[in-house]
């Protein structure tokens, strides 16, 4: 099955703590007051038609060798030709200050990026993301999608999954991308928002969608991606 889409917008990890995961079924609403981790991010780019402002979606989590956060977000928050020129990040749990970020990564083929936060002073006192085993994704799963769509910050939405794999092609991404499908869509500029499972784990990050119907990278295939993304790696 292979479904063409546009963008929704074109713009070793901690180890899991599993006091951390919600064991209830949760609906979008819980689980948003509890994603401390969720991002909004506002980034200005150079682009063939000026400089222009995007806002896209993102989660938090920590790297701890280093004690150094990351964010995890589409790599279309940078598409080619384009060049970053600022990045600000802002916290679920620190709505209202801004933090400045830099490109580290990406990875195209599954439509992933990684962003820094380089602020020197920057603390984080919130709860911290559980990323899941996407491998257990089956038809019928409830999900809720997090992100900010169309510059409302921090918005969730319950949906279930419809299609646990499905190869998309995506507009401006010459890859071949397996997702899944469910029906919990935002709306343009929840790209790079988690989806998160009953257990309140993190299971996917949304990359595309329509008005019904969103599609987001297994988070099995970030966590393999993430030490290279942290290691500055580019792939187009």
């Amino acid at each position: 099955m292979l479904i063409t889409l546009l963008y929704v917008g074109c713009a070793t990890v901690a180890p899991n703590n599993p006091t951390g995961a919600l064991q209830a079924p949760v609906n979008a609403r819980q689980t948003l007051q509890n994603a401390d981790y969720l991002v909004h991010i506002v980034t200005v780019a150079f682009t063939q038609q000026g400089v222009k402002q995007f806002e896209l979606s993102g989660f938090l989590f920590l790297y701890e060798p280093s004690g150094e956060y990351f964010i995890v977000t589409a790599s279309h928050i940078n598409c080619p030709g384009e060049t970053m020129l600022n990045t600000v990040v802002y916290l679920h749990n620190q709505p209202g200050v801004g933090h400045n970020a830099e490109l580290v990564g990406y990875d195209r083929r599954i439509d992933t990026a990684v962003l820094k936060i380089t602020d020197p002073d920057f603390v984080f006192d919130g709860r911290l993301p559980v990323l899941g085993d996407s491998n257990r994704i089956k038809t019928g799963d409830s999900v809720v999608v997090m992100g900010s769509p169309q510059g409302k910050r921090f918005q969730a939405r319950d949906g279930r999954v419809t299609h646990p794999r499905v190869n998309i092609r995506v507009y401006g991404n010459p890859y071949s991308l397996l997702i899944f499908e469910h029906s919990g869509a935002l709306g343009p500029g929840s790209s790079g928002g988690p989806v998160v499972n009953e257990r309140g784990e993190i299971i996917g990050m949304t990359i595309s969608g329509s008005n019904q119907y969103s599609f987001a990278t297994h988070i099995n295939d970030i966590k393999r991606a993430l030490p290279n993304l942290m290691r500055g790696i580019q792939q187009e």
